[in-house]
């Protein structure tokens, strides 16, 4: 409940105690009529309206409303290389690439299940410490990804990625810059373990690198 609506509710009740139910919804103003409240009454009304809004128990978002309303800041874009260092799959090499992860659907094949990853999200999310907990706002992400190699289920590959990010670099962001390595390694362009590398060390520099906003606009 919002401050304006808790001094409303005070006043209109602090009015009925003294001068009974009002005719029509108030349209003095709110201190007006706490100063009608008889003694004990306006003292209780002062108390309760001290202690401002009710807390909100989700505490996410401006307002706890609408579907992503947090904005992390940058540095939350990146992960935390002591806790996400990042870590490949040894099945997948330079030498296999044409029989893994250049074939259409292989990803699909070795991607954990999402009970996996949804409790994962959950504990991560308090380790990160971040005040939002909800997970809706997180993307449980691969920081080398399954189609470069990234390991599908080792914690040090996975950590609740932010959404919504101050510049556009969140989730979708180092999804785009994810499609462009993959592209890049199965055309030859790049050493699997030089996109590995970048992706890991820093995606968003990555991302700049490799074409900014027109990544994966091809």
């Amino acid at each position: 409940m919002t401050r304006a609506a808790i001094l409303y509710l005070m006043a209109v009740s602090c009015t009925t105690f003294v001068t009974g139910p009002p005719p029509v919804p108030m349209s003095n103003s709110a201190t007006g009529a706490l100063l009608r409240c008889a003694p004990t009454t306006f003292l209780a009304c002062v108390i309760l309206f001290a202690a401002g809004p009710t807390p909100a128990a989700d505490k996410g978002g401006v307002d706890a409303q609408g579907q992503y309303d947090v904005v992390h800041p940058i540095e939350d874009a990146l992960p935390r290389h002591q806790i996400t260092p990042g870590a490949i799959n040894p099945d997948v090499t330079q030498a296999n690439i044409r029989s893994t992860i250049c074939v259409r659907g292989y990803t699909k094949t070795i991607r954990p299940p999402a009970n996996y990853t949804g409790s994962m999200k959950r504990r991560q999310i308090a380790e990160y410490g971040y005040e939002d907990r909800r997970l809706r706002d997180y993307e449980e992400d691969h920081l080398i990804p399954l189609e470069l190699g990234g390991s599908p289920t080792s914690q040090k590959n996975l950590w609740p990625e932010p959404r919504h990010v101050v510049g556009g670099f969140g989730a979708d962001a180092k999804d785009k810059i994810e499609n462009e390595l993959h592209h890049l390694v199965c055309r030859g362009k790049i050493p699997l373990a030089e996109a590995q590398r970048e992706i890991a060390e820093n995606w968003i520099a990555a991302y700049k690198k490799y074409g900014g906003e027109s990544v994966g606009s091809r």
